[in-house]
């Protein structure tokens, strides 16, 4: 098991240079993977701060030439950008780009993940894609709202959100807040480093309203336990063809007796109630 933490890289840059005395072809690419399990803090060379998830890869040059400056993501990163007018800063990904000049924001985009998200903290992001050399714009997102791309139908959906659900990972906080258990599992897996697995249909249909600060993956499976008629399997690593072992495997089945959700308190390092509504397959964790 890999505990989150956060690893803190200082500038990656180079020499000061003014845009005017250097090319793009003088420019290095360098390239920056936040390990699984770990997150990553950053300044890249104009002093923008970059902080990135656990199996995150930004691609970056060393120095920012020409009109714009360019990085590419995959995976998430939350960006704190510093302004500059005269050279706006620009997030490509493989089906958005986001352009900005000086704003903090949040940017999710897992290559195996159907959407991409953007959420806007401050300040003002265009939205838009390039196909066949012709620009597609979206729109532009206003704080404290969230895009949701689809990658599949290239459509963009916006609203309201919290924004510090979608931000807290950055601090080394999990915030869920009606999220399906889906979407749990998918954010625990790659918070720990571990593939969860839900083995039980009828569990996707429940929703789960949490905070996790600094709690271990023992921890958190032994609260959705007890909070629902949850329980849940480790599967050992197996050793692979490579001499690496594989992640480690859970598997949440359900509970045969239901009658798992009364209130109580637990010993834990964070004061937690718990309250399950059968008939709306609900789980509320209020801490």
């Amino acid at each position: 098991m890999i505990i989150p933490i956060m690893v803190y890289a200082g500038y990656l840059s180079f020499k000061n240079y003014s845009v005017n005395q250097i090319t793009e072809s003088e420019v290095i690419m360098q390239s920056f993977t936040a390990k699984l399990g770990q997150l990553s803090h950053f300044a890249l060379s104009d002093g923008t701060q970059v902080w990135l998830n656990s199996g995150s890869t930004i691609r970056f040059p060393d120095k920012f030439v020409g009109d714009k400056r360019k990085v590419e993501l995959e995976g998430e990163a939350y960006f704190d950008v510093v302004k500059n007018s005269g050279q706006p800063f620009l997030v490509k990904t493989n089906d958005l780009n986001i352009e900005v000049l000086g704003t903090s924001f949040n940017v999710s985009n897992y290559h195996n993940d159907s959407i991409l998200e953007v959420v806007l903290v401050e300040g003002k992001v265009k939205l838009f894609s390039e196909y066949n050399n012709k620009e597609q714009t979206y729109g532009y997102l206003v704080p404290g709202r969230k895009a949701v791309y689809n990658k599949k139908e290239r459509k963009v959906l916006a609203g309201k959100v919290d924004v510090d659900k979608y931000i807290s990972w950055r601090d080394g906080v999990l915030i869920f807040r009606g999220d399906p258990m889906n979407q749990v599992v998918k954010r625990l897996s790659r918070w720990f480093n571990v593939d969860i697995t839900i083995a039980d249909p009828e569990i996707e249909n429940y929703v789960y309203t949490a905070t996790f600060s600094n709690e271990t993956l023992s921890q958190v499976l032994y609260l959705l336990k007890v909070s629902a008629p949850i329980n849940y399997k480790n599967v050992a690593p197996k050793v692979l063809a490579n001499g690496e072992l594989s992640k480690q495997k859970i598997i949440l089945t359900k509970k045969e007796d239901k009658n798992t959700g009364d209130d109580k308190a637990i010993s834990s390092p964070v004061q937690l109630v718990f309250f399950f509504a059968k008939e709306y397959g609900e789980i509320l964790v209020i801490t």
